[in-house]
């Protein structure tokens, strides 16, 4: 819980499921949330394994234009305005696999009003986040 809690997340052990690896969490959220002819956004390169399990619930990708600073919000924008069926957006927002690039906390902001406007559920993949080599914080 201490590490949720240093992210801003104050949560009890009844809210917390531990999962074999990342594969066993997508397909679970994948489960949850994904009917066939759904779309997902994804930043473009993603993560392949991700991918591969999202596709097995039948959903669709959209690729989310990205430049060296990440996902574009207003391109983003124009995508959850314009796009029918998008249930998830799935981003990997420090040291990007495979980019290795990282979304500024600017940025991220910009990326979560544009979330929380047309409440889409964000899947935030985060393996790599606390492997810095500097003090500096990204986080919001």
């Amino acid at each position: 819980m201490k590490i949720m809690a240093t992210k801003g997340v104050h949560t009890t052990a009844d809210h917390v499921l531990i999962t074999s690896g990342s594969q066993q969490g997508f397909d679970l959220v994948a489960e949850a949330f994904i009917n066939k002819g759904d779309k997902i956004v994804v930043e473009s390169p993603t993560y392949l394994a991700a991918l591969q399990t999202f596709k097995m619930y039948q959903a669709s990708f959209i690729e989310a234009p990205v430049d060296e600073k990440g996902v574009i919000p207003e391109e983003l924008d124009c995508i959850l305005r314009t796009e029918a069926n998008v249930k998830l957006v799935y981003m990997i927002p420090s040291f990007q696999n495979p980019s290795g690039r990282t979304i500024s906390a600017e940025r991220r902001k910009a990326l979560m009003q544009v979330i929380q406007k047309y409440d889409v559920v964000l899947i935030e993949d985060a393996p790599y986040e606390d492997l810095k080599y500097t003090d500096a914080s990204i986080r919001l």
